[in-house]
């Protein structure tokens, strides 16, 4: 959720509220990596690094 500070915004949302929408993104991504390298473990693959 973003918030509705009244602040001079740069693309629309305010910076504290872009920092958290970038690290949820990030953690995310991180997630999905993590599944795919035990996916390809699982499998007998060798993920790369």
């Amino acid at each position: 959720m973003v918030c509705a500070k009244v602040v001079p915004l740069s693309g629309g949302i305010c910076q504290p509220c872009n920092e958290k929408i970038r690290a949820q993104a990030q953690g995310s991504r991180r997630d999905i990596r993590d599944r795919s390298d035990r996916e390809l473990r699982k499998h007998g693959g060798k993920p790369e690094k």
